[in-house]
């Protein structure tokens, strides 16, 4: 049995070592149902304070999908009315699950709200106002003024490329 044992330590080493880097950012999407449970955070929901806006929620303790399901992303803005104050966002386009998903979860919670967080951490609120079909969809950043939010970009970028690596060699599904 040691024998087995040293034999098949370096196969798995080496296994190992072509594994690829998991992401820097595990972007992940929950949904905030219209009507906050509140008294349901133990029952699959937890209790959300955005950073900036500070609008609470009680989103889904699991998301509906991960990195992994998005194909790409964006710095976009949106005019606001006759104002023309400029919003500050991010345009996601999915894979084919995730925009299966991303409708499925807008159709489903009409006036909640799609929450966005990275690494554990609320930093995206979008207001369910029609089932997203098209399969993308604008979400609000609620990252700093001190953030470059072109950076942050950038960095899912890098994030999003190696979960498709990972999901490719590994099957595991993020």
């Amino acid at each position: 049995m040691k024998k087995l044992t040293l034999i098949l330590l370096p196969l798995v080493m080496l296994l190992q070592a072509c594994q690829p880097e998991p992401p820097e950012h595990m972007l992940t999407f929950h949904v905030a149902p219209p009507k906050n449970p509140f008294g349901n955070v133990s029952k699959g929901f937890e209790e959300v304070v955005m950073p900036i806006s500070k609008t609470r929620c009680a989103a889904t303790a699991a998301p509906i999908f991960t990195i992994a399901k998005v194909n790409t992303v964006d710095l976009a803005q949106v005019e606001i009315g006759d104002t023309n104050d400029v919003i500050l966002g991010f345009l996601f386009s999915f894979d084919e699950v995730g925009s299966t998903r991303i409708f499925q979860a807008t159709a489903n919670n009409l006036g909640g709200m799609i929450l966005l967080k990275d690494n554990g951490v609320p930093v995206g609120l979008r207001i369910i106002d029609a089932p997203i079909s098209s399969g993308q969809i604008f979400i609000v950043s609620e990252l700093s003024d001190e953030t470059s939010l072109q950076e942050t970009v950038e960095k899912w970028k890098e994030s999003i490329s190696r979960a498709k690596e990972l999901n490719s060699v590994t099957r595991v599904g993020l």
